[in-house]
């Protein structure tokens, strides 16, 4: 993990490291963070590594990190380890980045593992008091028959005014070739569920895009915008979904 200083007088860089992962005994803070990073009001660094944690069991085992970078001191917490619940029910292989909502909470993607072997939509409770996460998994993809809800999360979540998540899978889904989907947020129990938004590979020959990798954007006016890896009638597609 690095920074680039930059300097207004000379208008150049100085490129200067912040931390060097798998420095700790048994990769225990984490390896090979695949997603950029997001920055709070106080400077701090907040990211997700898809390999290593307390609980991995080595090379090609589950496991996975997410962590912070204090801004002052460039001191390395880690903020959960996956893999931690029997039968990784949590999740496990994180490679989106994270977002935050104003009252500090975390939310992400592990894209392999959870209850069904296929990934998890996560939640890190922020304590402002202890100064302390709690983890929650939101959602825990291929739960519905033929996995029509989709699979292996590997982009990131948005969150909408209300509170709502949205994102994509990068397979299976209703029509096999993964899906967008919004998390809907009921603010009197503080619980998501569930909606899928569009299933890709609907039309014939996936003319409409199959395989989104990436997350979504949204405008102002709610339409939400992205990619698929593949069809589209040559090698992949741009797409908006209109509410």
């Amino acid at each position: 993990m690095f920074e680039l200083v930059f300097d207004s007088t000379t208008a150049t860089y100085t490129y200067e490291p912040l931390y060097s992962f798998c420095a700790r005994s048994g990769c225990a803070d984490g390896g090979e963070p695949l997603a950029g990073l997001i920055l709070d009001d106080a400077g701090n660094l907040y990211g997700a590594a898809s390999l290593g944690g307390a609980h991995s069991q080595g090379a090609g085992s589950p496991g996975g990190v997410v962590f912070e970078i204090e801004a002052n001191t460039h001191a390395y917490k880690r903020l959960y380890s996956f893999c931690a619940k029997l039968g990784c029910v949590d999740g496990a292989g994180p490679q989106a980045g994270l977002i935050m909502d104003k009252a500090g909470d975390l939310f992400g993607t592990a894209a392999d593992q959870g209850a069904n072997g296929y990934g998890v939509a996560f939640e890190l409770v922020f304590n402002a008091q202890a100064k302390t996460y709690t983890y929650e998994v939101l959602y825990t993809f291929c739960q519905q028959n033929g996995c029509a809800d989709g699979a292996y999360p590997w982009a990131g979540l948005i969150m909408d005014s209300a509170g709502d998540l949205y994102g994509t899978t990068s397979a299976y889904g209703k029509d096999d070739g993964g899906n967008a989907f919004e998390l809907v947020f009921n603010a009197d129990t503080k619980k998501y569920t569930y909606d899928p938004l569009y299933n890709f590979c609907a039309k014939t020959g996936c003319a409409d895009g199959q395989f989104p990798q990436a997350g979504l954007m949204m405008d102002s006016a709610g339409n939400l915008y992205g990619t698929t890896k593949q069809g589209g009638g040559h090698m992949g597609a741009a797409f908006v979904l209109k509410p």
